[in-house]
């Protein structure tokens, strides 16, 4: 995972920030938007104008903590899927079940991760984890799928895209909890992954 702590470096780097700096004491406010940097340096016991020498406003602390999630939520989808190398199949479950868990652990991150508004600048530090957490997925939809055509994969990569966000913010709010479901949260999630990737959705007769 060379290529992930370099990346690490370079943001910490040009935030002038280490892992114990002002950074992480600001995460648990960045789930209610409307934080101001001054409280957030209330919280981190530093004077009023320390932030200002890292962030220009709060969209740029957004981005760094976006960056730092989306290095870390590669680094667990890697090694969900080193854990089925070969089951392309299972390696998509343990893939969505990564993500989940990377949301439920880490809310504040996930919060801003995939906020628009922080991705419009474009800024490397935060494109290239975040287009390598998407790779991966697209990868392994990929290697799983019997027919290598690009409608089929990417319908398939859109329709697992779009649902792990959603598993993972019931998750967050426990919103399975006051459905009355009878089977275990974390069984209906694993189960809803499986029931979606059947074989015929990869092109399997």
């Amino acid at each position: 995972m060379a290529w992930a702590w370099s990346i690490r470096r370079r943001i910490l780097a040009s935030a002038g920030l280490s892992p114990s700096n002002f950074c992480p004491i600001a995460w648990p406010t960045i789930l209610r938007r409307g934080f101001s940097l001054s409280e957030a340096t209330r919280l981190a016991d530093v004077s009023v104008g320390a932030p200002y020498r890292h962030f220009a406003d709060k969209e740029a602390l957004f981005r760094v903590v976006a960056a730092q999630g989306f290095l870390e939520l590669c680094e667990r989808v890697e090694a969900a899927s080193a854990t089925w190398a070969d089951d392309p199949r299972k390696r998509l479950v343990a893939i969505g079940l990564a993500y989940v868990r990377f949301a439920v652990e880490r809310p504040s991150h996930f919060q801003v991760m995939f906020d628009s508004a922080i991705h419009r600048r474009k800024e490397p530090a935060l494109a290239v984890p975040a287009a390598r957490a998407f790779q991966m997925l697209a990868d392994a939809v990929h290697h799983a799928s019997v027919r290598k055509d690009v409608q089929t994969e990417e319908t398939f990569t859109a329709a697992i895209w779009a649902l792990m966000p959603g598993h993972a913010m019931f998750a967050m709010d426990d919103s399975f909890a006051n459905m009355q479901f009878k089977t275990p949260p974390d069984t209906l999630v694993h189960d809803s992954f499986e029931l979606l990737i059947e074989p015929t959705a990869l092109g399997r007769n």
